[in-house]
């Protein structure tokens, strides 16, 4: 990351003479010399695009993606050897097929043969009586013999090509079966030496792996987020003070450890998890509590597939497979806590196969004619990266900013202008190819009906097309970026990394705040800037202060997001309950007390299974439940609730939502009535009932006839409630 801050501080400096200048030199020069030295020693050595160091955790998930890449190898070597087999077995069915034709053919062939022969005779035969008469018939009767001469020619022709073809795909057969034999070989040959390259790679990834967590245990230790969630507090009671609204009280325990659970893990606690946390009489048990969460991989799997759909949301582009390779490497990257500015670096600025660096895939989800398209990656990294619209600049200048031009649009646009996709098949999703270097037209990644790429424009220019004629373009532009500066490229360069340098740099005023905000509005339900990409300069938002404070305290941490989640979610103003007062029920701004957010679709799902008792679902299984659970649309406010019937009856009646007899008989089991009901409540909503639920409770259990049907039923209850499907 300093490499990448100081190449951006050095390619600002105007005077070749300026003490900035030359002091950006002199540490970049450091700093290259420390990183050769790194690097000569790493046990996995691996260049990212920005040229900084790599990170324990960087390191880490390139052996990842490494040991995959030889697994995938492996399963390719193995599938070979069973494809193999089956065209070497039905060889001679196959050879016994095609011989039959070949003999067929011969045999015409050669009769076709003697009828020539026999036509050339008669033909002969005729020529000479013609040359000994002259009669009309003697002449018509060559004319006859010649005609006869000529179709027996072109029928053995015919029968030539015949046993040709028949000849070739009897050799064809046999090549096949030849090569099955090879290539059969060949993988029997490779697969003991992939099985040692994958567990190598394996066990370096184990020990890189444990290192990062060590690593980061250790510098987690070296931080304070206590001391900024204070300050945070500080702003938003000086706020709710200056307005006279007062703020709810803090949020009971068990809501707290269900709120961070969900917000965190994506997931309700399991009911063990809540036993614990309530038994505990640590004064720190809430700031332990979400230490815990972030360091399960549930933490990764929860804003990995946010980030992931919010990143590459056009399913109609990106294949499935390849939307979940891209969603598990950004997984992997966020357990392994790597820094915001090296994950993005890897989007913007990554190259090579997608199997093997699945961060490019973020390129490949915005395509025209299958190749990566300027305008749409510049949109959405705007929309992601900088919380900026700044595609309404793209046909005409920006309606709500007057600094923002359509020159100023493409301008950054032309920093995508060289990135090509090469690839073949569809087949092989995992197998795009980026590139900045010249492609021929005949290796793009299916650019077929007759549209022709154009070549990109050198130095960094681009070409803004007429939105009335897509034949014809406006003007050209040359890069810039959003604050004007105008970096000089080389006339064939790797732009896409001088993009990258910018927009990761600690010194860009959109790259931190735009994180900060979209993980504040993610655990608020709103963010410090609403909307939270329309951070736009005009739009200061609620509490310029505290974005701020912490955009400050993400840039100083080197764009750590687990710190700042615990800046965040220590404060006093995440822990206030959602119970409003009659002073503060109209405060929709202020963050007097916690807003009330429906479950999305991931969130409901692993909750129902952790409240079931069941392990999490496969992607294999829960994509349908997701489609139906899915209703929500992303500009709805995450309060509304937008189940209908089809959610609700689902919810009701479905077999795999209603057996939670595991959990039941945990929670239940030699109990009292009355615990076993708390326990139940405990389970389903993390918090003990209140004295009337209690009462018309163990009122339905008393009276039935049946206890175990009676908690299964309570149960059930609890899982359909309202309160079961929000966070509050």
């Amino acid at each position: 990351m300093q490499i990448r801050w100081y190449s951006y501080r050095l390619a600002r400096c105007e005077s070749d003479t300026s003490s900035e200048r030359v002091t950006s030199m002199k540490r970049l020069k450091n700093l290259s010399f420390a990183w050769l030295i790194t690097l000569a020693s790493l046990v996995l050595a691996n260049t990212p695009a920005d040229g900084s160091e790599l990170s324990v955790a960087d390191r880490a998930v390139v052996a990842k993606y490494r040991a995959a890449r030889i697994d995938r190898d492996m399963y390719i070597a193995r599938s070979t050897i069973k494809n193999s087999d089956r065209q070497i077995k039905g060889a001679p069915a196959r050879l016994k097929r095609e011989q039959p034709a070949v003999d067929k053919a011969k045999a015409a062939f050669q009769a076709a043969e003697k009828v020539l022969a026999q036509r050339e005779n008669e033909l002969e035969a005729a020529t000479a009586k013609a040359n000994d008469s002259d009669e009309a018939t003697t002449k018509a009767a060559v004319a006859e013999a010649t005609k006869k001469r000529d179709q027996a020619k072109q029928e053995l022709n015919r029968k030539s090509y015949a046993l040709k073809r028949a000849e070739a795909r009897l050799e064809n057969v046999q090549k096949s079966i030849d090569k099955a034999k090879s290539d059969k070989a060949k993988a029997e040959e490779s697969i003991p030496k992939l099985e040692v390259a994958l567990k190598e790679a394996t066990a370096v990834y184990e020990g890189l792996r444990k290192q990062s967590v060590a690593a980061e245990l250790k510098h987690a230790g070296t931080q304070k987020p206590q001391t900024v969630s204070d300050a945070v507090d500080r702003l938003i009671d000086e706020r709710l003070k200056k307005e006279n609204v007062p703020a709810s009280a803090l949020v009971e325990d068990g809501k707290f450890l269900r709120r961070a659970t969900l917000d965190i893990a994506g997931r309700i606690p399991t009911y063990q998890e809540v036993v614990e946390f309530l038994k505990s009489d640590a004064e720190d048990k809430r700031a332990k509590a979400v230490d815990r969460l972030l360091t399960t991989a549930d933490y990764g799997r929860t804003f990995g597939t946010i980030f992931a759909d919010l990143t590459t949301h056009r399913p109609t582009t990106t294949a499935t497979r390849t939307r979940d390779h891209f969603r598990g490497w950004l997984i992997e990257c966020l357990n392994l806590n790597r820094t915001w500015d090296d994950i993005v670096s890897d989007m913007i600025a990554g190259e090579g196969d997608t199997g093997s660096n699945p961060g490019t895939i973020f390129l490949v989800a915005y395509r025209l004619n299958n190749q990566p398209n300027p305008p749409d990656i510049l949109a959405a990294s705007g929309e992601m990266f900088m919380g900026l619209q700044i595609k309404c600049a793209q046909c005409h200048d920006h309606p709500f900013v007057d600094d923002w031009s359509q020159d100023d649009f493409w301008g950054m646009a032309a920093m995508f202008s060289r990135v090509r996709l090469k690839g073949s098949s569809v087949y092989r999703a995992l197998e795009y190819e980026l590139t900045d270097n010249d492609v021929e037209e005949k290796e793009l990644f299916r650019v077929g009906g007759g549209v022709k790429y154009p070549a990109p424009l050198p130095n960094g220019q681009i070409a803004i097309p007429d939105p009335t004629d897509e034949t014809k373009t406006i003007k050209t532009v040359s890069a810039q970026y959003l604050d004007g500066f105008k970096p000089e490229l080389q006339e064939k360069g790797f732009y896409r990394r001088d993009f990258a340098n910018w927009l990761t740099s600690p010194e860009n005023p959109y790259f931190a705040r735009a994180m900060v905000n979209r993980l504040w509005g993610h655990f608020f339900a709103r963010g410090l800037v609403q909307p939270v990409a329309s951070m736009n300069p005009e739009n200061d938002g609620t509490h310029p202060e505290v974005l701020s404070l912490l955009e400050k305290e993400f840039r100083e941490s080197g764009f750590d997001l687990k710190h700042l989640i615990r800046c965040i979610v220590r404060s006093r103003t995440y822990q206030r309950s959602s119970r409003p007062t009659d002073e503060n029920i109209e405060d929709k701004t202020l963050y007097s007390h916690m807003a009330v957010k429906t479950l999305e679709a991931d969130a409901l799902l692993d909750s129902l299974t952790i409240a079931i008792g069941r392990p999490l679902m496969s992607d294999n299984r829960r994509q349908s439940y997701k489609d139906l659970f899915d209703t929500r649309l992303p500009d709805v406010d995450p309060g509304k609730f937008t189940h209908n019937i089809p959610q609700v009856l689902r919810m009701m009646n479905a077999r795999e939502y209603n057996d939670a007899s595991t959990v039941i008989a945990a929670a239940t089991n030699d109990k009292p009535t009355e615990a076993a009901i708390e326990n139940l409540y405990l389970a389903a909503l993390a918090r003990k009932p209140t004295g009337e639920e209690t009462k018309t409770m163990k009122s339905f259990v008393d009276e039935s006839t049946n206890t175990r049907e009676a908690y299964s039923d309570v149960y059930w209850v609890l899982i359909n409630s309202a309160e079961f499907l929000v966070n509050h």
